[in-house]
C-alpha cells in the first residue's frame, strides 16, 4: 500500500528523487560547446524513478483494461473493461470486464466486482444461478469469510491495491535494460514510450512490504522469474498506459492497461440489500472445511 510507505523508507525514496532531480539542474559544466545552466536530460531509468514517486502521490485513478492468458492447459482466455479504484481515505475498488470469453465462449453479462473494506461483491450470471439467486449480486462479508478461513483481511485489500497500475509502476525500477522506444498521443495527451525487462524477484523488492506478499503470491502461479514493458508516461513522468506481459512453460499473460483519470472522484455504486444475495459463513466454512 503506498501509503504505508513511511519513515526510513520515504526518507530513502525522497532522497532518490532528490538526486533525479538535481541531475535535471546540474550543468553541462564541460567543453567549449556547453552553455552555463543547461540541464542534462533524463536517463530513462531516472524517469522511470521519478514516475514511480509520482504515483506514490495518487490517491485515485481508472482506467480501460484488457487480459490474455493462453494456457497450455485451458485453452485462451480474454477479458477487457474498465477498472477504478479509491486508495484514500479508505479502499473502494470496482473491476467491469464486460467482455470476458473462454476457449471461444462468451460469458453474458461479463464480471463486475466491487471490493469494499466491509465485503466483496461479484455480479455474474453463472454464478447467481448456480446459487439459485434472484438477486444479482452476490455478497461475501470479510468479517464471515476471515472467520470461515482464518484469511488475513489485511491481504486482501493490498491484493487490490498491488493490481492497481501506479503501484506496478514502483517494480519497473528494477528494470537494467529500460530505453526511450518513442513518443506519440494517448488521450490527447503527448507521452513518451519506454520499453524493458526486470527480474519479477528484484521488482518485488522495490514494493513495500505491505503489498509484496499479495504480489508475490500473484506471480509465483505464474510460475515465471521475468517481466516484459511498455510504459508510456507524459510530461509530468505520470502514467499514461502499461503493457505488461509474462511469460513461462505453463502460459502466457499480457495485461493492457490504459488510464483515464487520476485523483479524480471514482464512481463506485456498492449494491444494497435489495440486489445482493449474502453467502451465509455456513456455506463459507463448508467450502473451506
Amino acid at each position: 500500500m503506498l501509503s504505508r510507505v513511511n519513515g526510513l523508507p520515504r526518507l530513502a525514496a525522497a532522497l532518490g528523487v532528490i538526486t533525479v532531480l538535481a541531475a535535471c539542474s546540474s550543468t553541462a559544466g564541460t567543453g567549449s560547446g556547453s552553455s552555463a545552466g543547461a540541464a542534462k536530460p533524463l536517463s530513462a531509468s531516472q524517469t522511470i524513478r521519478l514516475a514511480a514517486f509520482r504515483a506514490q502521490r495518487v490517491d485515485s485513478w481508472n482506467s480501460s483494461i484488457s487480459v490474455t492468458v493462453n494456457a497450455a492447459a485451458s485453452g485462451t482466455v480474454n477479458m477487457a473493461g474498465t477498472m477504478q479504484e479509491q486508495v484514500r481515505p479508505s479502499l473502494k475498488a470496482e473491476v467491469n470486464f464486460s467482455t470476458f470469453s473462454a476457449r471461444g465462449m462468451t460469458m453474458p453479462g461479463g464480471v463486475d466486482e466491487i471490493v469494499t473494506t466491509q465485503a466483496a461483491y461479484v455480479k455474474m450470471g453463472m454464478l447467481t444461478q448456480a446459487l439459485h439467486s434472484t438477486k444479482p449480486w452476490i455478497e461475501i462479508p470479510f468479517s464471515e469469510l476471515s472467520q470461515a478461513s482464518g484469511l488475513n483481511l489485511n491481504s486482501l485489500f493490498s491484493q487490490a491495491q498491488a493490481n492497481n497500475p501506479l503501484v506496478q509502476t514502483q517494480m519497473l525500477t528494477a528494470s537494467s535494460d529500460v530505453h526511450q522506444v518513442g513518443t506519440g498521443v494517448i488521450g490527447g495527451v503527448p507521452v513518451t514510450e519506454y520499453a524493458g525487462t526486470y527480474s519479477l524477484a528484484k521488482g518485488l523488492d522495490k514494493l513495500p512490504a505491505a503489498d509484496r506478499g499479495a504480489m508475490s503470491s500473484q506471480l509465483q502461479n505464474l510460475g515465471s522469474t521475468s517481466a516484459q514493458f511498455k510504459v508510456w508516461l507524459d510530461g509530468q513522468q505520470q502514467l499514461r498506459k502499461l503493457v505488461f506481459t509474462v511469460k513461462s512453460s505453463k502460459l502466457t499473460e499480457t495485461v493492457t492497461e490504459t488510464i483515464e483519470s487520476i485523483n479524480q472522484p471514482v464512481s463506485i455504486t456498492t449494491p444494497g440489500p435489495a440486489e445482493t444475495f449474502v453467502i451465509p459463513g455456513s456455506a463459507l466454512r463448508g467450502a473451506h472445511g
